[in-house]
């Protein structure tokens, strides 16, 4: 398991990691001190878990959530000083799965870190799907296509279920962000087409016989591959 661990101060950092390893010995924890910082990586690399810090030296952490949601679906566990039900209200409706306050205290921590995890595995193993030639693990984010085993991003997991679910519908960029995010961000059409050319690049071996169809200003079609 890869946790990316955002916060500020290191002490905090090294007593999240820490705890991390006391269910999960084998844990790699990646720390990072800023919201850009926290961003990049969570775009360049795959996490299994965000734990950040509401309090960034670089932004708001409120920010950083609303940021990191439009293109990861990673679960994310976020701490704060002082937490105040306003805080936490928010920090659940943008995004976050847990908010927590800091100091954390360890067996919470734990114990809600599993629960968060337990609630995302039994979500994906629940959503294995078949269309045609075209199978989805959605357990460990795999599609399987003409003899291939095609590794997927969270976002892309989540958006490939969907279409399978409705194949040969038009699925609307709507519907599609509210299977992401919850609801339909701002931009968030312009983030679903970059996952969409990604899964392009990855399942269609031609691009003159499309299997992700682009309904212009309306959203995407899945051709079930035979």
């Amino acid at each position: 398991m890869q946790v990316l661990v955002i916060d500020g101060d290191p002490e905090c950092t090294e007593i999240i990691g820490s705890t991390l390893k006391i269910p999960w010995p084998d844990v790699s924890v990646v720390p990072c001190s800023s919201g850009e910082e926290g961003l990049d990586l969570a775009e360049r690399e795959r996490f299994d878990l965000v734990v950040t810090d509401l309090k960034l030296p670089d932004m708001s952490g409120f920010d950083f959530l609303k940021r990191l949601v439009l293109f990861s679906m990673v679960p994310i566990v976020a701490v704060k000083n002082d937490l105040n039900e306003v805080d936490l209200v928010r920090c659940l409706d943008i995004g976050a799965d847990e908010c927590l306050t800091k100091p954390i205290k360890q067996i919470e921590f734990i114990a809600r870190t599993k629960a968060l995890l337990r609630r995302v595995r039994g979500r994906a193993e629940s959503q294995s799907l078949v269309s045609g030639l075209l199978r989805l693990d959605a357990f460990i984010h795999r599609a399987y296509f003409m003899g291939r085993e095609v590794p997927l991003t969270r976002a892309e997991n989540i958006i490939l279920q969907h279409l399978m679910r409705n194949c040969g519908q038009v699925t609307s960029y709507r519907s599609i962000a509210r299977e992401l995010w919850g609801e339909d961000y701002p931009g968030s059409s312009k983030a679903i087409r970059v996952y969409v050319d990604r899964l392009r690049a990855k399942l269609e071996a031609d691009a003159r016989s499309p299997m992700l169809v682009n309904e212009r200003g309306i959203g995407f079609r899945l051709i079930s591959p035979s």
